[in-house]
C-alpha cells in the first residue's frame, strides 16, 4: 500500500507471510511486514531558490525480514541410503528439531539522496541497522551421536553501518563523455547472545561480544631466542612453546575476518559507439589467517 502527498512526502506499507516447509510444521509460517517513508526535500519551497540542490530526499524505513537453513527438511531426523559390501542400508543425516523456526531480522534504513548542478554529481549517505535473532546455526553436539553437530535456532547477532556513494559527470563534450563512480562503506558486526557458550568451528568462533566467525586459536608472541622455537601464549599470558598446551588452554581471539571497510571505483568511458569501463575494488582492516603457515610451523 502507497500513499503521496503533493510530490514531497510518500508513504508505503507491505507486508508478507511465507511458509516453508524448511522449519518445523508448528513454525511454518512468518509474517514479515515492512514500513517506507520519503521526504523530497527538493520539493519543498525552502529549497526553491538552492540553484546547485538539484534533487535531495530523506528516506526512512523499517521492516522485518525472513531467513530459513538452506537444507530441506532439518526439523525431522533423515536418512540416507547407503552400501556396505554387498548390502543396502541407511546412515543418519541429521537429528531432528522439532522447535526449528525462522530466523528474523528487524531491519532499519535510512539515507540521503542527493543531486547537485542538475544532476550531474549525485549520491546518496546512509546506514542501516540489523538485529537478527533465532539465529540458524549448526550447534555442537555429541559425536556419540555420529554427527558433530545439528541446526538449531542458537543466538542474536547486530550488524550495522554507514554507506556513502557519489557518481559524477566528469567529461560532457560532444562525441565523448566520461563518469565515475565511488563507493565506500562499514559494517560493525556482533554476536549479542549465544546461550553463555562459544560456538566453535575450527578456527573461527561465535562469541557473545565478538564478531561472527572470529579467529580462535592460540596467540602467537614470537620466536625464543635461544632455541628458535615458535612461542604462545599458554592461557594465563606466559609464553610457551608446546602448541598442544596452547591449543588445549590458550585459545582466545586473535582476529577478526571482517573488514573493517570496503568499497570501489568505476568508470566508464564512451566515445561515439565504443565504450570502455575500468574498476577498482578495495577491502580495508581485515585479518588474514594462513593455515599452510600453522602446519609448516607446527611439524
Amino acid at each position: 500500500v502507497g500513499y503521496d502527498i503533493g510530490d514531497k512526502y510518500s508513504f508505503t506499507l507491505n507486508a508478507r507471510a511465507d511458509g516453508s516447509t524448511k522449519v518445523s510444521e508448528d513454525n511454518r509460517f512468518g509474517i514479515f511486514p515492512a514500513l517506507a517513508f520519503s521526504w523530497t526535500l527538493s520539493n519543498e519551497s525552502f529549497l526553491a531558490g538552492v540553484a546547485p540542490v538539484s534533487f535531495l530526499q530523506l528516506n526512512l524505513s523499517g521492516g522485518l525480514i525472513g531467513n530459513t537453513p538452506e537444507d530441506d527438511f532439518l526439523y525431522r531426523t533423515n536418512y540416507y541410503n547407503i552400501i556396505y559390501g554387498d548390502l543396502d542400508g541407511y546412515r543418519l543425516s541429521n537429528l531432528g528439531n522439532a522447535g526449528l523456526k525462522w530466523e528474523t531480522t528487524q531491519q532499519f534504513d535510512f539515507s540521503l539522496a542527493y543531486g547537485l548542478f542538475d544532476n550531474r554529481l549525485s549520491g546518496s549517505i546512509g546506514g542501516y541497522y540489523k538485529y537478527t535473532y533465532d539465529l540458524l546455526f549448526p550447534t555442537p553436539i555429541s559425536q556419540l551421536s555420529g554427527l558433530s553437530s545439528a541446526i538449531d535456532n542458537a543466538g542474536e547477532m547486530v550488524n550495522m553501518g554507514i554507506e556513502f556513494d557519489v557518481t559524477g559527470l566528469i567529461v560532457d563534450a560532444g562525441d565523448f563523455s566520461w563518469d565515475a563512480s565511488f563507493n565506500i562503506s562499514n559494517n560493525k558486526n556482533e554476536i549479542k547472545n549465544i546461550g553463555g557458550q562459544p560456538l566453535i568451528s575450527g578456527n573461527n568462533a561465535f562469541i557473545e561480544g565478538e564478531a561472527a566467525g572470529a579467529f580462535y586459536m592460540p596467540k602467537y608472541l614470537g620466536v625464543d631466542r635461544i632455541s628458535g622455537e615458535a612461542l604462545y601464549d599458554d592461557g594465563n599470558g606466559l609464553p610457551t612453546s608446546d602448541y598442544d598446551l596452547a591449543v588445549s588452554q590458550g585459545r582466545q581471539v586473535v582476529g577478526n575476518p571482517n573488514p573493517k571497510f570496503y568499497g570501489g571505483l568505476t568508470n566508464n568511458l564512451t566515445y561515439k559507439n565504443f565504450n570502455f569501463n575500468f574498476m577498482f575494488q578495495f577491502v580495508e582492516g581485515i585479518d588474514l589467517y594462513w593455515e599452510s603457515g600453522e602446519i609448516i610451523a607446527n611439524s
